[in-house]
């Protein structure tokens, strides 16, 4: 039972080599990799990435599978702050005129590390930012 690929994102291959090809990258490099990794697994030796031996398997059976990574959530702690309309304030906390402060930039949870409730605000203060910004008269 192979893994559901409706919308193209994970590409399937019955070799290294095929697999590789798919992701647009260095087949050679790929198996190589690979090579390393099944030698590190069940054979005492420490995993140069620090992984425990009971958490990998070797990978010897296809079908292969790869997809692009990326990360998912940045984490900006600090920063300027912003009041309820994202404009940036001074110190003693009025807005700075015209400058807008969006995403989770000086985020009101930016004492916390909160993970996982920095992308609705990312989303919410970038949209408000984005719309008191085009509100202002050009200069």
């Amino acid at each position: 039972m192979g893994i559901t690929n409706r919308k193209g994102w994970i590409l399937q291959g019955d070799t290294l080599e095929e697999t590789a090809e798919k992701a647009g990258i260095d087949g050679a490099n790929l198996k190589k990799t690979v090579a390393l990794f099944n030698d590190h697994f069940g054979s005492g030796k420490p995993d140069p990435l620090g992984r425990k031996q009971e958490t990998m398997a070797p990978i010897s059976r296809p079908p292969f599978y790869a997809d692009e990574r990326c990360l998912a959530i940045v984490n900006t702690q600090g920063g300027p702050k912003h009041n309820h309309r994202a404009q940036t304030l001074d110190h003693e906390g009025r807005p700075i005129p015209r400058l807008y402060t969006p995403g989770e930039l000086g985020s009101f949870f930016g004492h916390l590390y909160q993970g996982g409730s920095n992308l609705p605000e990312a989303l919410a203060f970038g949209i408000i930012a984005g719309e008191g910004a085009a509100q202002e008269e050009p200069w």
